[in-house]
């Protein structure tokens, strides 16, 4: 889904998200220079980490629905390789 930031769902959940977004853009290299590509095209901090938890909950869905492990240069790989966020080719 496209479209404006929502505060809907649950705030525990929303919070965790951003938790998150956070750690990842301080511990994993990829999550890092992403959170810096977005920051570089205009983006406020905290939307750039909306955009980080997004991210970061459609990668665990797609690393459990497989039952997979992280793989930060997969991960690296797949994200750069097809232009997109890595998560739909993660896998692949």
């Amino acid at each position: 889904r496209r479209g404006g930031i929502s505060r809907q769902g649950l705030a525990e959940f929303r919070d965790a998200a951003m938790g998150i977004a956070w750690g990842l853009s301080q511990h994993s290299p990829s999550f890092r220079a992403r959170d810096r590509e977005l920051r570089a095209r205009g983006m406020e901090p905290i939307e750039a980490r909306v955009a980080l938890a997004r991210a970061a909950c459609r990668l665990c869905h797609s690393m459990l629905r497989r039952g997979e492990t992280f793989d930060q240069e997969r991960y690296a790989r797949a994200r750069h390789g097809a232009g997109g966020d890595g998560v739909n080719r993660y896998a692949a």
